[in-house]
């Protein structure tokens, strides 16, 4: 990959980081509703999980690409593998 697409593409992994913060944040926002119903308690759990595994599937990447190593590779496939659990939740 040339220099400046790494760059890119690294500044975008770290804006990505920080809108699933922004996302956490809402989720946390809608958990203060008085009365919130249990089943939308357990759906924003779920969010709150694929969120936190979103922002260290992008954390190692960027590790990844900027110490250039393939170390990390087994922690993304098992990060990667774990996001796929969840969605697959969602859709139950």
């Amino acid at each position: 990959m040339d220099t400046a697409d790494e760059d890119v593409v690294l500044e975008e992994l770290r804006k990505s980081i920080f809108l699933w913060e922004e996302n956490k944040s809402i989720i946390e926002d809608l958990n203060r509703i008085d009365n919130l119903p249990e089943k939308f308690v357990i759906q924003n759990e779920k969010l709150m999980k694929y969120c936190d595994l979103r922002i260290a599937y992008n954390t190692m990447i960027i590790k990844s690409m900027i110490e250039n190593e393939e170390q990390y590779f087994q922690e993304v496939t098992r990060i990667g593998n774990e996001i796929d659990k969840v969605l697959e939740e969602f859709n139950k």
